[in-house]
């Protein structure tokens, strides 16, 4: 996994190094993420099924060796191995999206969203219920089908992160002074050979 650290160490980038690791990991993102929940959505609307009997009829279908329902179950094993590490996250994020709309975190500074975090993760029962709410929210979309369900929550919600990636990066200009922030996160070209991937 990538991790972003808030304190960088010697061997973590930042400043142009950092911005150039974005730049990088968005391309990546645009040429491989994009094309592949394409496919997937292709794939599953002509199945219409699981993923391994999907796979499994398609391959009937042109064919080809029933083995490629295997494919079917790597999909489903990586979707479930990446959501045990996705739905806790998710819990944090509707935590702290709960504590904003309330009001809870207005005036708070960093000190004190630290102590409210530090508070998140050691409360078992908090992180269970927050991890039990994300789900059930994906539950909701997940119900509703392909087309009802996923396919109108990606054609909602992806538009949306870009308008929020936007403001978030118009408040960054603002609240950091502009161009001394993008002086400072400017990336060059001697830069980018030098970033590599590192682990919190």
């Amino acid at each position: 996994m990538i991790g972003v650290s808030e304190k960088p160490t010697s061997d973590q980038p930042t400043g142009s190094s950092k911005l150039a690791f974005v730049l990088i990991y968005v391309l990546c993102v645009l040429l491989i993420g994009v094309p592949l929940v394409i496919c997937e959505l292709v794939v599953g609307r002509r199945g219409g099924m699981s993923p391994i009997a999907t796979i499994s009829r398609l391959a009937r279908e042109e064919g080809r060796s029933p083995v490629w329902g295997l494919a079917g179950a790597l999909a489903m094993l990586t979707g479930f191995l990446i959501l045990t590490f996705y739905c806790v996250i998710g819990g944090w994020t509707v935590y702290f999206v709960w504590l904003a709309a309330t009001g809870s975190l207005t005036g708070v500074g960093t000190s004190e969203t630290q102590a409210l975090f530090d508070g998140l993760l050691g409360n078992p029962a908090k992180l269970v219920f927050w991890q039990l709410v994300f789900l059930s929210l994906n539950a909701l979309v997940i119900i509703r089908g392909l087309n009802a369900g996923v396919e109108r929550a990606v054609t909602v919600m992806m538009p949306l992160l870009f308008v929020l990636l936007l403001f978030l990066a118009g408040y960054g200009l603002v609240a950091a002074e502009g161009l001394k922030a993008v002086d400072f996160s400017r990336p060059t070209s001697r830069r980018l050979p030098s970033v590599r991937l590192w682990t919190p």
